[in-house]
């Protein structure tokens, strides 16, 4: 079980330490969102870990728990993504994980996983997903979450309607959708 949401682990993520004690999601917040590239378990900075340059920050994803980082980096099927800096196993995991980061609106990507052939559009900006949401799906998203974005655009939930609070910010009065 991942260590910070105690779910299962079904796809695990870990740095050539090997620790492979979050799942892959809770990682991916940890480098990603809170721009941390210490493994978690060890606080070793991944770039001391590895003896090579090109693999300073580099994460693997994999759904085989018994399989290492060096196993998975090069195995035959790997597919490395540039953007992210992270070796998946298979080029169908590193698809799976394109279609759910970057700004990616969370009712899209919910229809997307229940029918891949409906749209999942991702946008450039956090305003582009607000207009989204808002003309598209006629709902708003939380101003502070995407403001702090600790996570990811598809798990947000959003919101028929906003009270502004005291201190300027937005938040749901009755019903979040998602």
């Amino acid at each position: 079980f991942c260590s910070v949401c105690d779910r299962e682990i079904k796809e695990f993520a870990f740095g050539p330490c090997n620790h492979k004690d979050m799942c892959s999601i809770c990682l991916l917040h940890w480098k990603l969102l809170y721009n941390d590239n210490k493994c978690p378990t060890c606080k070793v900075s991944f770039p001391l870990a590895v003896d090579f340059v090109e693999d300073l920050n580099s994460l693997v994803v994999t759904t085989d728990g018994n399989k290492d980082y060096d196993t998975i980096k090069n195995g035959k099927e790997t597919a490395y993504d540039e953007e992210y800096d992270i070796y998946f196993e298979s080029e169908g995991l590193r698809k799976a994980y394109r279609d759910r980061l970057g700004m990616r609106c969370p009712i899209c990507y919910k229809n997307f996983l229940a029918d891949p052939k409906k749209s999942n559009p991702k946008f450039k900006t956090t305003k582009d997903l607000e207009n989204h949401v808002k003309d598209v799906h006629k709902l708003i998203l939380c101003d502070l979450c995407l403001k702090g974005l600790k996570v990811f655009p598809y798990e947000m939930k959003c919101y028929t309607d906003k009270v502004r609070l005291r201190v300027g910010d937005y938040a749901s009065r009755s019903t979040s959708v998602t």
